[in-house]
């Protein structure tokens, strides 16, 4: 996130504001038993993840983001919170691939598809950053992006929403378009839930990159200081809780996400749509 300076803290404390819970959309003659999440609102389904992993985010804690404990495997009991929040983005991932690749027809595929796009979009509208990437990361992923006749079939503005979408989290000028609106999310008084994927490169590369001591032996304050940096401006919004409703029976839901390994999904993708296969053989 870009420096903030004073004129920014005094548009922050005039934009802050507290609002009512949202009242959930879940819909009346609800099967408990057997959760078909495709019955329910995309946007319900990305409060009610998003509240998931608030309060997991809600746990991290400074020290988890120091010696790059979350991506060393001996060190991992040193970041718990961050190896839980990284496992679950993966789950998920494989997840949305195994609920699209299960659909035998095309026409099933196309809704699918089309219905994790608006999940990502309201994803966007709660700045949770790090579902909206997680839920690119699975549409880019080669088991799916290699679904040519499926996207083809997908609606100019769902196209338009995907490119959208990839704009905002673009590692262009690293990342720039993201920060932006972090900086955004932070300045209006917002929830938020960072990519943390992005800000635990950041402290790899300034741990790697720059020297713990500077020229007369001492310990650098200014690698000190840019990394204190770093951390705080993902801790922040823990302080921002979300405004919304729990639904302790979807909580419990999505508290896992199964799905198939990226050999069994490129696997089934290839059954789904075979090599130079065409739009009529589907």
């Amino acid at each position: 996130m870009p420096k903030l300076d004073v004129n920014d803290y005094q548009l922050l404390e005039q934009r802050r504001k507290k609002g009512k819970p949202l009242k959930p959309k879940i819909p009346k003659k609800m099967n408990w038993k057997y959760i078909n999440i495709f019955e329910i609102d995309p946007e319900e389904v990305a409060r009610q993840i998003t509240l998931s992993e608030y309060k997991i985010f809600n746990k991290l804690e400074f020290t988890e983001f120091l010696n790059q404990s979350w991506n060393k495997e001996e060190r991992f009991p040193q970041s718990p919170t961050i190896r839980k929040m990284i496992d679950r983005f993966n789950k998920f991932n494989y997840w949305v691939c195994t609920l699209i690749l299960q659909a035998e027809k095309l026409s099933q595929r196309i809704k699918i598809l089309t219905y994790f796009i608006q999940l990502a979009d309201h994803f966007k509208n709660l700045n949770n950053f790090n579902y909206l990437m997680a839920t690119l990361s699975s549409l880019h992923s080669n088991s799916i992006l290699r679904l040519k006749h499926t996207f083809k079939q997908i609606t100019h503005q769902n196209k338009q929403k995907l490119e959208e979408f990839d704009q905002l989290m673009s590692g262009k000028g690293a990342y720039k378009t993201y920060r932006a609106a972090l900086k955004s999310a932070f300045l209006k008084g917002q929830s938020c839930i960072p990519f943390i994927g992005i800000h635990l490169t950041d402290l790899t590369f300034l741990d790697e990159s720059r020297s713990d001591y500077d020229e007369n032996g001492e310990i650098s304050k200014s690698k000190l200081e840019t990394m204190v940096t770093v951390i705080s401006n993902i801790l922040v919004f823990q302080t921002r809780p979300y405004s919304l409703t729990d639904v302790p029976r979807l909580q419990e839901y999505f508290t896992d996400f199964p799905g198939l390994n990226n050999d069994q999904l490129y696997e089934l993708s290839l059954q789904r749509e075979p090599r130079n296969s065409n739009i009529e053989d589907l």
